[in-house]
């Protein structure tokens, strides 16, 4: 089983429905166009804030997935990751190591979604294993750690925007890719962000968190495995 969260900035004014519906038909393959807008007219009509949404039709066969959208009320709306919209989807295959579907899978999605930062795992005690420390992160720098401000640790495949990895690393995209290709296996840069394949290892070990840690250390790169 592989999981892949996806996380976008939610921004006041924008329509759930009409948001849902291109979402729903761009992801979905030319020949399969018009029952998908059938199908994300009549989904769209329901569209409310915090419900999740299933879009498994909307993606390859193996995969299951939701999304759910946070209101757009400009009260409410926060530069902070409790502000996000975010996607969760399962893909049902065991795998030995990250492959090339894998790694393609995430950045399709992730420019699809419009997400400023995405990531896959395999272990869901391992990905919730910090959430304590980034608690704890957050409390003390005033900062939202792990969400819109900093990375606080690389999976095996990632994905982070123009604006993340400016907050995150004081890098463009570009220079973030220059500085980490050495150290990782593929990087990819798009004009949204950079594709990152930092190992083809179910996780990221310990020595390799350091060595990039080590790498980015002028950035706001906090605590770490």
């Amino acid at each position: 089983m592989v999981w892949y969260m996806f996380r976008r900035r939610a921004r006041v004014g924008e329509q759930l429905s009409e948001l849902h519906r291109s979402f729903l038909l761009d992801s979905t393959g030319s020949g399969q166009v018009e029952a998908a807008a059938t199908k994300a007219d009549a989904a769209c009509g329901r569209v409310s804030p915090h419900e999740h949404l299933g879009i498994s039709e909307a993606l390859p066969q193996g995969f299951a997935g939701s999304v759910c959208y946070v209101p757009r009320s400009e009260e409410l709306i926060e530069d902070h990751s409790s502000s996000d919209d975010y996607a969760s989807i399962e893909e049902h295959r065991s795998i030995e190591f990250v492959d090339d579907g894998v790694v393609g899978f995430l950045g399709d999605f992730a420019r699809r979604f419009t997400a400023y930062r995405a990531c896959l795992y395999f272990d869901r005690y391992e990905y919730g294993s910090a959430h304590n420390l980034i608690v704890e992160e957050s409390r003390k720098t005033g900062l939202n750690v792990d969400g819109r401000d900093t990375v606080y640790r690389f999976f095996p495949v990632n994905y982070f925007d123009n604006e993340l990895c400016c907050r995150a690393f004081k890098r463009s995209a570009a220079s973030l890719a220059k500085r980490m290709a050495k150290h990782v296996e593929m990087v990819e840069v798009d004009d949204r962000g950079v594709l990152i394949l930092v190992t083809r290892e179910k996780s990221v070990s310990s020595d390799l968190q350091s060595e990039l840690k080590a790498v980015l250390r002028r950035g706001r790169w906090i605590g770490g495995c």
